[in-house]
């Protein structure tokens, strides 16, 4: 019963983060980027959530988000994953939103997402302004968005694709045409038919077994048929594809919102896309890095005990692991940890322990410090002062 009142309480207070810690909020960037590839002036947004300056030794996966300049897909997607996870109430995702070209030129967002067309007369296509500019795109995203958010973010290398319409039709075309662009794929209503359905024909015929990783794809679809005769034809055609099991490679959750129009189906789809991402994600494999653990303590008679989320932490129970003395004001400890850690220093048993005050964390007792062990391999941390634990 203590357990589950002390848990509790942990996931209350973590509920109520935006008044305890220093960034109150998820905060966006908006970026602006003079494209060399694209010799044109664009704008990318980029939602951080409210914990990220704290978290300085965690890395987020990163979720990219087509058709930006209509803020409510990017909004909508960094606002909804916090909903997701009962457990775990964090947000653990960076969010990009990918803006179309909003300058004088004519240049439509679908000049972005469209190849050149075989069949189809371009001057006759309503779909852009006949730029036809998918693979410089491709290259503006893989040449100067991706390394500016290495260079300024804690991003790791996953990276979810999230595209509705032909955005969804141009995010499906790099699961085929560029596969380690982005290693998950959210594809709402996308446009199978254009150019005599082009797309579903480069889908079905191409060899997914050459991909050097397992994908993960969502797919759904919503009324076009009622406006758009040929959706429902071409579409299924690759449905019968990936149910056919000729792409063990990608794991693929396909669904129906029939009763929502194309646009609206958007609020369905990305609340299902993201769960269902977040189940595929913690399906995987779990790995574990060796990482090295100093803390400076204010007194020379300082004990310090670590407990974490995992077994060689003590599964939080306090007073287990104990870290070692190696000079008078520094403790120390290797671990073998997983990824995704989680600690918290103490000075003794649950019973009659104090918890670590740390600098730069502005944290009660009940939060825990996040780790990215994949990334950050050496972690050093200064104990302020040992504060009571009342529970």
């Amino acid at each position: 019963m203590k357990n589950i009142m002390r848990f509790l309480i942990f996931l209350i207070c973590f509920i109520s983060i935006n008044n305890l810690w220093g960034q109150a909020i998820g905060n966006v960037d908006k970026i602006k980027i003079q494209s060399e590839v694209l010799n044109q002036s664009r704008e990318i947004l980029i939602y951080t959530p409210a914990y990220y300056k704290e978290s300085e030794y965690q890395h987020f996966d990163v979720v990219f988000v087509f058709d930006a300049q209509n803020r409510q897909f990017f909004d909508l997607t960094h606002s909804i994953i916090s909903f997701l996870d009962e457990s775990n109430p964090v947000n653990p995702f960076i969010v990009v939103g990918i803006s179309a070209y909003t300058g004088k030129e004519e240049y439509a967002r679908n000049d972005d997402f469209l190849p050149y067309p075989k069949y189809d007369k371009i001057e006759d296509n309503f779909y852009g302004y006949g730029h036809a500019n998918r693979e410089r795109f491709t290259q503006y995203l893989n040449q100067e968005v991706i390394p500016l958010l290495n260079k300024k973010y804690r991003i790791t290398s996953k990276r979810l694709a999230v595209g509705h319409s032909l955005g969804a039709s141009y995010v499906l075309s790099t699961l085929i045409n560029n596969p380690s662009l982005f290693s998950s794929h959210i594809a709402i209503s996308p446009n199978f038919k254009f150019d005599e359905e082009r797309l579903a024909n480069e889908f079905i015929n191409n060899d997914f077994s050459e991909m050097t990783e397992n994908k993960f794809l969502f797919l759904s679809h919503a009324d076009e048929d009622n406006y758009w005769k040929g959706w429902k034809k071409s579409r299924e055609r690759v449905y019968e594809f990936l149910n056919s099991k000729a792409v063990p490679n990608i794991s693929y959750v396909i669904k129906n919102y029939e009763d929502k129009t194309h646009l609206t189906s958007f609020l369905s789809a990305i609340h299902d896309g993201m769960k269902e991402y977040i189940k595929y994600i913690d399906s995987l494999p779990i790995k574990k890095y060796n990482v090295d653990i100093t803390i400076k303590v204010p007194n020379k008679t300082d004990e310090v005990y670590i407990t974490g989320n995992q077994k060689v932490l003590g599964d939080w129970e306090e007073g287990r692991i104990k870290m070692d003395s190696i000079s008078p004001f520094e403790r120390r400890i290797f671990l073998n940890l997983k990824d995704k850690t989680q600690i918290r220093f103490t000075n003794g048993n649950s019973k009659s322990n104090k918890v670590a005050d740390i600098e730069n964390y502005d944290l009660p007792w009940f939060f825990y410090i996040p780790i990215s062990a994949e990334y950050e391999r050496n972690l050093n941390f200064k104990v302020i002062d040992w504060t009571e634990n009342s529970f």
